[in-house]
């Protein structure tokens, strides 16, 4: 697998910290590709892309 899209909610972030607690993203890299906010809310989604940490960014 080169890269996964994963679409995800406000609390991305923390469950990032968390995963990074775990020791979980050993070997992963991560970055925002793209945000978008959430009809009826304040909040906003996002589209983060994943990849080998071994790679170059895709």
């Amino acid at each position: 697998i080169i890269q996964v899209l994963a679409i995800k909610g406000p609390k991305w972030v923390d469950e990032r910290a968390e995963a990074r607690h775990r020791g979980l993203m050993k070997g992963v890299n991560l970055r925002k590709a793209a945000s978008y906010p959430m009809i009826g809310t304040e909040s906003e989604s996002v589209i983060l892309k994943i990849w080998p940490g071994y790679r170059d960014e895709p």
